[in-house]
């Protein structure tokens, strides 16, 4: 595996340091000058803050084409302190290099920092708004003229701006600015309304609808994640499922011994971008996360996924998911992140520790169900150098804290190895042993043990250093059991 590849999830940031320009009002004048009256929109929609203020400045910006009024200058003034970054990111977003280039910046530079080709993730731009700007860009005429059609249907109000708008983005600001649709500040917002109609159109593309979905939340205030297949998770459903005295999900195949898992939980929680810190944007992450979901929707589990939470709303939603536990017989937490020993690091900065995750997923209510915690974090700052030896602590012996299994992807005290390409090599190596397992049946104890002996034997150059890695796990299980392959995929 080549050297420059590797990465640890211990480093401080050393990504681009973007040296920003002063951007005074001719250049954004030039600038506006130079672009189309569509990217005027689309830079509109993506720096939003105010909906109302937003839609007012892309109405303009489409009626008065020819009026020679800077309206998105005018726009972009009123945006709060460190505009200017986030407008360097919008204009990579929309590719518009021959701008980039003129306000004095590298394209290439730029287009490296903010990793566009990465489609779902942001630095600064509201995260809810860009994929909202992505539907855009992604729905053909026939699907926005259907759309919009669903939109009248369901009482819609089309005013005089709207009513020969093609631009699907002044459309979406206008459902904002009325609260048909609400978007927040921290990249959530409620789109309930827009998602049953994006159900409804032709080849809708599933990857983005589920991103969305992600950031959707509920009138309760929590994400509705996969619409009804996940609403008991979150209790959003009307009926909620009870679970009864004889519910036991855990069977004992006819062929085999061993314990199968029919129904469970997997929460990936996804730490990739710390703004204001020190610690370096982990983008690579996205190939752990997309190979953890498909390898527990190929479990048939129900996959929970939220990317960059603070310390206080991991351990808000995980609580709201055990609470709402019916008739899962497992639950999987993974968490991927930076870390320091016994704890990982949220998106601001602060520390969490492995023991309040295990408090949090001890609880009463499952206290019979299976809790297997994953985590993908450094635990400190050293090499783990080819001789070093392995040590491990018992687990307790308290009623509560039984069938807990927590696997971590390093020994405390070591870095964990992330390839900047491909992901990390635990959660990589994990899955295709988890895999393989399943398809014989195999325990899950058995598969940790062959991740636990594949990784101790991978080497790797880190800050000129043979490495290796092996990882940890503590176990309290009362009794061992394997996955199977269902098939199964979330459905629109």
């Amino acid at each position: 595996m080549c050297a420059m590849n590797l990465t640890t999830d211990a480093q401080v940031d050393n990504l681009l340091r973007i040296k920003l320009k002063n951007i005074d009002k001719d250049m954004l004048k030039h600038m506006e000058n130079d672009l189309e009256m569509y990217e005027k929109v689309s830079l509109t929609f993506l720096l939003a803050e105010d909906m109302a203020e937003a839609y007012t400045t892309a109405c303009k910006i489409c009626n008065d084409i020819n009026s020679g009024k800077y309206y998105l200058c005018e726009f972009i003034e009123t945006l709060s302190k460190g505009w200017s970054i986030k407008l360097l990111e919008a204009l990579c977003i929309i590719k518009t290099k021959h701008i980039i280039e003129r306000l004095g910046y590298s394209y290439a530079e730029l287009e490296k920092y903010f990793s566009p080709d990465i489609e779902y993730y942001t630095h600064r731009i509201n995260k809810l708004i860009k994929l909202l700007f992505i539907l855009c860009e992604y729905l053909n005429e026939k699907q926005t003229e259907l759309l919009l059609r669903y939109m009248k249907e369901d009482g819609i109000h089309m005013t005089d701006e709207l009513k020969d708008m093609q631009l699907l983005e002044v459309h979406i600001l206008y459902w904002a600015k009325s609260g048909y649709i609400s978007i927040s500040s921290d990249g959530t917002g409620n789109v309930q309304n827009l998602k049953k109609h994006l159900k409804r159109l032709p080849t809708m593309n599933l990857s983005l609808y589920e991103e969305i979905d992600k950031l959707n939340i509920s009138d309760t205030g929590e994400a509705s994640c996969y619409d009804n297949a996940l609403c008991k998770v979150f209790d959003l459903s009307e009926n909620k499922v009870k679970k009864t005295a004889d519910t036991n999900i855990i069977q004992t195949t006819e062929t085999t011994a061993v314990n199968i898992i029919k129904k469970g939980i997997c929460v990936i929680i996804n730490e990739i971008h710390f703004p204001n810190t020190q610690y370096e944007t982990r983008l690579s992450s996205i190939h752990d996360e997309k190979r953890l979901k498909e390898t527990f929707m190929l479990f048939g589990f129900q996959v929970l996924v939220f990317n960059d939470l603070s310390e206080k709303t991991i351990i808000q939603r995980l609580q709201n998911i055990t609470n709402n536990i019916t008739d899962e017989s497992c639950v999987i937490v993974c968490i991927l992140s930076h870390g320091v020993e016994g704890a990982i690091v949220t998106t601001n900065g602060k520390i969490l520790t492995l023991k309040e995750l295990e408090m949090t997923l001890c609880c009463e209510k499952l206290k019979y169900i299976k809790k297997i915690l994953i985590v993908q974090a450094c635990q400190g700052k050293t090499i783990g150098r080819v001789k070093d030896t392995l040590t491990t602590d018992g687990p307790e012996n308290v009623v509560v804290y039984g069938e807990f299994f927590l696997f971590t992807s390093t020994m405390p005290g070591f870095v964990s190895v992330r390839d900047k390409q491909k992901g990390s090599w635990f959660i990589q190596v994990l899955c295709d042993t988890l895999i393989e397992g399943a398809e014989s049946n195999e325990t899950f104890c058995n598969c940790a043990m062959k991740t636990t002996n594949k990784l101790s034997e991978m080497r790797g150059i880190v800050n000129g250093v043979e490495t290796t890695q092996i990882p940890q796990n503590t176990s309290r299980l009362y009794s061992d059991f394997a996955f199977s392959i269902s098939g199964s995929k979330p459905v629109l």
